[in-house]
């Protein structure tokens, strides 16, 4: 998983302050996801 940040850092050097906070978003967003169709089921 780091080495994927690593290569977004070094490919978007300007934009790798966003590369964590896009991160989190997807895994909070993912995780959400998970447990809406968890409790649907």
């Amino acid at each position: 998983m780091l080495h994927i940040v690593r290569l977004l850092e070094q490919r978007f050097p300007a934009h790798a302050h966003l590369v964590v906070p896009i991160l989190a978003t997807a895994a909070g967003l993912g995780l959400l996801a998970g447990m809406v169709l968890l409790l649907n089921r």
